[in-house]
């Protein structure tokens, strides 16, 4: 009856709740006004209903036999309880950049209202990985990519090429390159490709790449290489490069100390020497955030160097001179991984981490836990052995971790301990039999 409230389950983006509404009474204005918020459709249509059908769609919001004004009120309370929908794009793409990559993949399966707006500003859900590992393919993908376009003039995907196939030979490299240079040379944010040195033809000004941010150079150079290709590549996109990878170089012989990288964000290195390692450093220290060292013999020490945004470090099989190089930034940092690392020498404290993965080679691992204890909220760990394998089932460790949320325990050793962690939120655990009958004992406490 008029004026009396009743009940009705909504669907779509708003699914399982039941909302008590009185009956609506929305005017012409007050429509356009909504769909204006809902930036869904650049052109109104005659019809509003029609208008409305196209915004429920889009919200999954099943319109079959509904009204104006059920549609509506459908659309309007969508839009309550995701408040994110009558934000105006700038606003959104501003928002989508605040969130991680989980978190945004969850939002896309919302309604396709999500996955579109999500796939428009956020430009990580609009790459193609594309590897040319073989000449025969170069065909196939020239067709893709024609078949891609939006009118004939624009690609809806930023692309990432790789040319990984170290045997590939240079004037197949050079005909691919130049082609998607020419053709889709503005849409390439990056580039991966394995280096031998007779790439000369790289050297050629032609073979830049306007909006390039990631760059991934592979190689197998001979410690008396000069890599003059890879640094003339490097020094030629660094404007916009903001990740940068090498893998495969133990030395630079020529080392232009005066480039600067002003932009790069994340830098790794997997096998890989000094010259190389202290060369970067040095070029990514304004604004790097992240390093990553993988399996690499770095001889003599890293001097020190300023690096005010960097909260991120991860060694792996690698040389004990890069722990070191990690420990001047033992009060900025948030995350530190290291793994297979023996007889390290620890004597930084590292009172600010977030994020700590430590193996069983790391003897000092429990100094790490006890320094970070009231920041830690993400831990995976092996428990060490005592020193020369002692026997020592006596020892008692407690940890008093107030904001971990995950825990991963990948081994156990020798030891007792004790974590308090009220607030844990995920716990994986895997325990190893290690002499006839004896196990290792958690005592699990105050756990949620």
């Amino acid at each position: 009856m008029p004026g009396t409230s009743r009940k009705r389950k909504v669907s779509g983006g708003g699914r399982g709740y039941i909302q008590s509404f009185q009956k609506p009474k929305l005017s012409q204005q007050q429509r356009l006004v909504l769909s204006k918020r809902m930036s869904l459709t650049p052109h109104y249509e005659n019809s509003i209903l029609g208008m409305l059908r196209k915004i429920a769609d889009q919200l999954d919001i099943p319109e079959q036999g509904q009204s104006e004004a059920q549609l509506a009120l459908d659309i309007h309370l969508i839009v309550k309880v995701f408040p994110l929908l009558s934000l105006p794009d700038t606003v959104l793409s501003r928002v989508f950049k605040s969130l991680d990559i989980k978190d945004k993949k969850n939002l896309r399966l919302v309604n396709r209202w999500f996955g579109k707006k999500i796939k428009i500003l956020d430009s990580t859900f609009r790459t193609w990985k594309i590897d040319l590992n073989e000449y025969s393919e170069f065909k196939e993908v020239q067709d893709t990519l024609g078949k891609a376009k939006i009118d004939d003039i624009i690609l809806n995907y930023s692309i990432n090429i790789g040319l990984l196939n170290k045997i590939l030979h240079s004037s197949y490299k050079k005909e691919m390159l130049t082609w998607i240079l020419n053709v889709w040379g503005v849409y390439v944010t990056g580039l991966r490709v394995f280096l031998i040195g007779n790439e000369v033809f790289l050297l050629n000004e032609f073979f830049r790449f306007p909006h390039l941010e990631m760059l991934h150079l592979m190689s197998t150079a001979e410690p008396d290489d000069d890599c003059e290709i890879e640094i003339e590549l490097i020094k030629r996109h660094a404007n916009t490069l903001t990740k940068l990878s090498v893998r495969g170089y133990w030395d630079w012989i020529k080392v232009p100390y005066e480039i600067n990288l002003p932009r790069i964000q994340a830098l790794k290195f997997a096998v890989c020497g000094f010259a190389p390692i202290k060369f970067l450093t040095f070029a990514c220290s304004e604004n790097v955030r992240r390093i990553d060292f993988e399996c690499c013999l770095v001889d003599g020490n890293l001097p020190e160097i300023k690096m005010p945004k960097l909260l991120h470090i991860s060694i792996e099989s690698s040389t004990l001179n890069l722990y070191a190089f990690a420990e001047q930034f033992a009060e900025q940092l948030i995350t530190l991984k290291i793994h297979d690392l023996y007889d390290l020498d620890k004597r930084a404290k590292f009172r600010n981490l977030k994020y700590l993965w430590i193996d069983k080679d790391v003897q000092s691992g429990w100094n790490f836990i006890q320094d970070c204890s009231t920041t830690l909220e993400h831990l995976v760990c092996e428990f060490p052995r005592p020193p020369n394998n002692e026997f020592a089932p006596e020892q008692k460790l407690e940890f008093d971790l107030p904001n971990l949320r995950d825990l991963y325990i990948m081994g156990v050793g020798y030891w007792r301990a004790t974590f308090n962690a009220e607030n844990l939120e995920f716990l994986f655990y895997q325990e190893i039999l290690l002499q006839h009958h004896f196990m290792m004992n958690l005592d699990w406490m105050n756990l949620t």
